[in-house]
């Protein structure tokens, strides 16, 4: 597939495809291949087929736990590099800073109750 004319949005999508198809292809015994990247106001982000001619439509997602986290995954911030996450450490066990987690209170073993609210 011809890839010098997609937005860097397009290419992302294509390259998310990609790496799910080799390992769904690997898994399924199949071989779907991208055939198909969406513009924009056009869904899904990526159309694949196989050589029996079937079509899988695949929407490509990010999800964001904490913010700056999808603008460290394509590599616009710098908050997870090692160094950063060094320094917060530091700040942490100096008492400047807190551990981030996603929870009030993780979950342990023999829990009954869900740390989540309303779970």
């Amino acid at each position: 597939m011809k890839t010098d004319t997609l937005t860097e949005t397009q290419r992302i999508e294509l390259s998310t495809a990609e790496g799910f198809l080799s390992l769904f292809n690997a898994k399924a015994g199949s071989n779907f291949e991208a055939v198909h990247v969406a513009g924009p106001d056009e869904v899904p982000d990526v159309i694949a087929s196989d050589s029996s001619g079937r079509i899988l439509g695949i929407e490509v997602t990010l999800t964001e736990d904490r913010p700056r986290d999808i603008a460290a995954i394509l590599g616009r911030s710098n908050h997870k590099s090692i160094d950063a996450l060094k320094a917060h450490l530091r700040a942490v066990s100096e008492g400047k800073a807190q551990m981030e987690v996603n929870c009030n209170r993780l979950p342990r073993v023999g829990d009954t109750q869900s740390p989540y609210p309303g779970g």
